[in-house]
């Protein structure tokens, strides 16, 4: 039985340098790859000689022959070599990975936990609303005095003073104190209602027509059950007719 071995092909031989380049590494070697590594160079240094070139057989060898089986022991070990390299490498480059996927979550988490903490600190910055009963109207303040009888003719009084002066009791609402002296555009939009300052006294006030003229009606302060109403001439405040209503 011969001992020859085939020579190494290029093909062989660039997947030897595949190999040696992939196992190419700038950073230290995982522990257990280094100490593969050193196992091999030592079997190497210790069969010295012979681990490369086999004992030669009886008889005289060509040099070309032995010099072939140099080279295919050489690449066999060489690629024995790279090849305990780059599973080692690789199994060091999934440990880092997944490290900084831990670390990635772990920093995720940080920030998620960062940005929860300032939206809460945010939340406890804005002022909290007052809660506000179902069907409670904001409140305003008021705007402008109270309001008037816009753009409708003051109505007429006629003899049945008391029946008018019930009547139109509801219409009264511009207010008047003591010492007030109003004029007819205090009382009314109208501009045909002409009514010069006239001291009105307290009370509510409308404007209305007398035997075609222009008149206040005034009904005073309720005293007790009752209400006094008063007609005063424009001008002079005087009074014209006078009347007593229940209290509202």
């Amino acid at each position: 039985m011969s001992d020859q071995q085939p020579e190494a092909t290029p093909e062989q031989q660039a997947h030897v340098r595949r190999l040696l380049a992939k196992a190419r590494h700038t950073e230290p070697l995982p522990p257990e790859v280094a100490q593969r590594l050193d196992g091999v160079l030592g079997q190497l240094v210790s069969e010295g000689p012979r681990a490369i070139d086999p004992p030669p057989p009886p008889g005289p060898a060509p040099v070309d022959e032995l010099a072939a089986r140099r080279r295919r022991r050489v690449t066999g070990l060489l690629a024995a070599a790279a090849a305990v390299v780059v599973v080692g490498v690789g199994i060091g480059q999934l440990t880092d990975l997944s490290g900084g996927s831990d670390s990635d979550d772990s920093g995720g988490a940080d920030v998620s936990s960062a940005g929860s903490a300032a939206d809460e600190d945010g939340a406890a910055d804005v002022p909290e609303r007052q809660p506000q009963a179902p069907g409670e109207v904001p409140s305003q303040e008021p705007s402008g005095p109270p309001p008037q009888l816009a753009g409708a003719r003051p109505p007429n009084v006629s003899a049945d003073f008391a029946t008018d002066a019930a009547r139109l009791r509801p219409r009264a609402v511009v207010p008047s104190a003591a010492g007030t002296v109003v004029t007819g555009a205090d009382l009314s939009d109208d501009p045909m209602f002409v009514c010069d300052p006239t001291p009105a006294g307290p009370g509510l006030l409308l404007a209305v027509r007398y035997d075609d003229r222009p008149a206040v009606l005034a009904y005073r302060p309720a005293r007790g059950d009752t209400q006094p109403v008063e007609l005063l001439r424009c001008g002079t405040g005087d009074v014209l007719r006078s009347t007593v209503l229940p209290a509202p």
